[in-house]
C-alpha cells in the first residue's frame, strides 16, 4: 500500500534494494548517497515517496554520464522537513523543464512517476508539500518537497 507511512529509515532500506536492483543494470554509472540529519530517521513518510524521484534521476539524468551521483537530503527546518534528491545528470533545458512541471500537473500515461508522488502530496499535505524541480542543462536536477515536522 503506497499511501501506508513508514519511518525514513524504513523508506532507506526500500530505496537501498530498488538501487541494488539498477546497480546490477547500470553497474556502476551511479553513486547514491545519503546526507540526513539522523533524529529524523523515525519521521514518517509515505511508502515508495522517494523511489520514483530516484528512478527518474537515474534513467533521465545520470546514466548518460560516465559518473554520475544521487544525493539524498533530509533536513529540518522547523515547523518542515525538507527532501531534496539532488543529481549531477544530464540536467534539462528551460523547455524541458517547462514540459516536466506541466507532465507533474497533467496526467500522462507516459509520465506517471512524479506525477504521481506529487499528486499524493498535495492530496495529504496541501499545496504547499508539492514538488519543485530546479534544473540546468549538463549541471543535474534538484528535485525538493517540504513536509509539515508534525504531520
Amino acid at each position: 500500500n503506497s499511501n501506508q507511512k513508514v519511518s525514513f529509515a524504513r523508506e532507506i532500506q526500500y530505496l537501498k534494494k530498488y538501487v541494488n536492483i539498477q546497480k546490477l543494470r547500470f553497474g556502476d554509472k551511479f553513486i547514491l548517497y545519503y546526507e540526513v540529519d539522523e533524529e529524523l530517521m523515525d519521521f514518517q513518510v509515505f511508502r515508495l515517496l522517494l523511489q520514483p524521484i530516484v528512478e527518474n534521476s537515474i534513467l533521465h539524468g545520470v546514466r548518460y554520464r560516465e559518473k554520475g551521483y544521487i544525493k539524498i537530503h533530509y533536513s529540518h527546518t522547523e515547523p518542515k522537513v525538507v527532501i531534496s534528491v539532488i543529481d549531477s545528470g544530464i540536467g534539462m533545458t528551460k523547455e524541458e523543464l517547462q514540459m516536466q512541471r506541466q507532465n507533474m500537473k497533467d496526467y500522462n500515461p507516459n509520465h506517471v512517476g512524479l506525477a504521481n508522488v506529487n499528486c499524493r502530496l498535495k492530496l495529504y499535505y496541501g499545496e504547499e508539500a508539492q514538488l519543485h524541480i530546479y534544473s540546468k542543462k549538463d549541471m543535474g536536477t534538484v528535485i525538493r518537497f517540504c513536509l509539515p515536522r508534525e504531520s
